[in-house]
């Protein structure tokens, strides 16, 4: 996706805090993939593509271990939460601005319509209008008795008989939140009284601990969201009905919350077997067989 703002805003003391530990490599590869993501949405999670998009390829170990820990990991792509943040915080000064300059255009024009019907309406200043033919007065009739129906859009998400419409359990969003590394160091620092955030004015805002776990987990339940629809597309376009794919999702959703492998994984898994030449007929086997 592109990004609606052409710029993020950086603040200096909390960069400089933040990369304190890295080096000057470091530094440039994670900014890098800070403006990437700002453009497009989302980081991959493949080290290789990183390489190329930050310029670093190929990128040593040790720099790739560093800067993956700024951001959060789900699947195949990953975020910077912090940055998350401040594209939140632009999306919604923006609409404070759009609404209040609808607001006051709507207040002046209120003005006017009201000085307009404060005038004396003379019958000097009247400007004959010409009659409606009888054949204009028909068509005027007929657009007003007969209007066309609206047409009614698809909803392409209630097809296959609503299995496409899902979203996650809070139980298990939380706790998948949870086990994120850098969602713990935000809750740990939340906790101490050391997770700040930037206002609309670009004060300083301390960050409650419930404050820092809703916001992971709204985050975790959007990427969960995500991750479903690109499996499903790709585990359908094997042969599986979109009901039979459902079914397969919450098998490989419910084995990640109980420590396993993502969706995204099981399938890359899937797909990588050589020996393997019909996964419709593999996974529509496995469906049937209970879980141990």
């Amino acid at each position: 996706m592109a990004t609606e703002f052409p710029w993020f805003p950086f603040y200096a003391a909390d960069w400089s805090l933040g990369v304190s530990g890295m080096t000057a490599t470091q530094r440039g590869i994670y900014i890098s993939l800070l403006a990437y993501q700002w453009a497009h949405g989302d980081v991959p999670s493949c080290q290789a593509q990183c390489s190329r998009i930050a310029g670093a390829s190929p990128m040593d170990p040790d720099d790739w271990k560093a800067v993956q820990q700024k951001f959060v990991v789900v699947g195949e792509v990953m975020r910077n939460a912090r940055l998350e943040e401040e594209r939140i915080a632009c999306a919604e000064s923006k609409k404070r601005r759009s609404d209040a300059a609808k607001r006051g255009a709507a207040q002046k024009w209120d003005g006017k319509r009201i000085a307009t019907a404060e005038q004396p309406h003379g019958m000097g200043n009247a400007v004959a209008m010409p009659m409606p033919t009888q054949s204009e007065s028909q068509s005027e009739s007929q657009i007003h008795t007969n209007p066309l129906p609206p047409s009614a859009p698809v909803d392409k998400e209630r097809r296959g008989g609503g299995v496409s419409i899902w979203k996650p359990d809070a139980a298990s969003i939380q706790r998948l939140a949870k086990s994120n590394p850098t969602v713990a160091t935000r809750l740990e620092r939340a906790r101490a009284g050391d997770l700040w955030r930037r206002d609309e004015k670009g004060d300083r805002v301390p960050v409650s601990e419930q404050q820092a776990l809703s916001e992971a987990m709204a985050t975790a339940t959007e990427q969960a969201t995500r991750e479903r629809t690109v499996v499903m597309e790709r585990i359908t376009a094997k042969g599986l009905t979109p009901t039979e794919a459902h079914s397969l999702w919450l098998r490989w959703w419910e084995e990640h919350c109980n420590g396993g492998v993502s969706p995204t994984i099981a399938l890359r898994n899937d797909m990588a077997d050589p020996s393997v030449r019909n996964h419709a007929a593999v996974w529509r086997a496995r469906l049937s067989m209970q879980p141990a």
